[in-house]
């Protein structure tokens, strides 16, 4: 009893402030993903969303380059056609040259198959690397903080 009467406010208050800062300090994930999860806190939502945007627009130019390279190669053919019915060409000639410009176009569809399913998979992990946290479903990986 003695000890809790020579006990003045002020060590009361100081005491108390570093009790809070330890169970604060010592909580913090979890502190985290609950302000997270409010919308209080957004660090891991907004790198979230600045890599989505960089991954985005990666896929476009993407996306654009592939579009230019097959209008290149259609204008190619075209020209390939006109130039082989100029020189006299053979039906047969004609058909082997069309088969050919189909197979490019075929592996050119298959690349940008590809190119999209990346961009999936880039998409999907950097979802699962900081949605479910956000939300608090996953548990951080071991050996972060």
């Amino acid at each position: 009893m003695n000890v809790v009467m020579s006990l003045n406010p002020v060590g009361l208050i100081i005491a108390g402030v570093a009790a809070l800062a330890a169970a604060i300090y010592a909580l913090w994930d979890p502190i985290k993903q609950l302000l997270q999860f409010l919308g209080l806190m957004e660090e891991d939502t907004i790198s979230a969303a600045e890599a989505n945007k960089q991954l985005t627009k990666s896929y476009e130019r993407q996306t654009e380059a592939m579009d230019r390279a097959s209008k290149t190669m259609d204008e190619m053919h075209r020209h390939r056609m006109k130039l082989l019915q100029l020189q006299g060409a053979t039906l047969e000639e004609l058909h082997e040259e069309e088969l050919k410009q189909m197979e490019e176009a075929k592996e050119a569809r298959h690349a940008r198959a590809e190119a999209e399913r990346d961009m999936i998979k880039k998409s999907q992990k950097c979802i699962k690397k900081h949605w479910p946290r956000r939300i608090g479903i996953l548990p951080k990986a071991q050996g972060s903080k």
